[in-house]
């Protein structure tokens, strides 16, 4: 189990990471989301104490320099940084702790799948959306994880950046989800469509938007007829509990004619 304060010094550290770091800002890298290259004369040689592998000597080494860098108010390297991105971003890929990577760290880094990322931590979100897929045929837990995942990093980025942000991360996760919803993943399919569509509906109106979001992710015949109606029944009871006629908006009508 990790503290709370413990989990909340992470997700700040890891945020602020990602949050200086744009695809633009950095274009090529001597490392990817598996090897740093570098030239002898160069080599980062582990100390002998503390039992510290290379790479962690190199983390540590490229995290002082940046704080260093941030005290004396000189700008910050952008390639040293985003290598500190990927390594932090391989711990949470890697790590056995369901805390980890299926909790508020892991949202963060599933959130790097969005275009215009940098390439090694596009590379290292997707890795996590396939082992996230991979685990779901565990059973009905990991499968109901793998879709809560999807919905809170585009939640998150909806509520964080913007719609277009949102559905765009959206279109990746669909993309490599594949065509098809095989059987050990139906049910799990189906009550995540169902929550996020209805999570749409509120007094406010602040989230329908996403509902053209949601509403693109089943293709048609994916869920079956007599879920779809049971689906549209209560969307307009919700419409109605919120304070309006969902057949006289245009998002909700169009998502009834899918």
């Amino acid at each position: 189990h990790i503290s709370t304060s413990h989990m909340n010094a992470l997700c700040e550290y890891l945020n602020n990471l990602y949050d200086r770091l744009s695809g633009n800002l950095v274009q090529e890298v001597p490392y990817d989301a598996d090897v740093y290259h570098c030239l002898a004369p160069v080599l980062h040689q582990a100390p002998p104490q503390h039992g510290m592998t290379s790479l962690t000597f190199l983390w540590h080494d490229f995290r002082k320099q940046s704080q260093e860098e941030a005290r004396d108010c000189q700008a910050i390297d952008p390639e040293r940084e985003l290598f500190l991105a990927v390594v932090s971003s391989r711990m949470v890929l890697e790590n056995e702790l369901e805390d980890i990577y299926a909790g508020p760290i892991g949202l963060m880094l599933l959130a790097q799948c969005e275009r215009g990322r940098p390439q090694p931590l596009q590379e290292l979100a997707l890795r996590l959306f396939r082992r996230l897929r991979e685990l779901a045929r565990g059973g009905e837990h990991f499968a109901a994880e793998y879709y809560r995942m999807q919905r809170n990093t585009v939640d998150t980025v909806f509520e964080t950046k913007s719609l277009a942000a949102a559905s765009s991360l959206a279109t990746t996760f669909i993309l490599h989800g594949g065509p098809l919803v095989l059987a050990w993943l139906e049910k799990a399919f189906y009550d995540f469509i169902a929550s996020a569509v209805l999570s749409c509906i509120t007094p406010d109106g602040r989230r329908l938007p996403l509902l053209e979001v949601y509403g693109a992710w089943p293709k048609r015949g994916q869920l079956p007829a007599f879920r779809c109606r049971a689906l549209a029944s209560e969307l307009q009871a919700r419409c109605e509990a919120s304070g309006f006629d969902g057949r006289s908006d245009a998002r909700v009508v169009g998502f009834f004619s899918r």
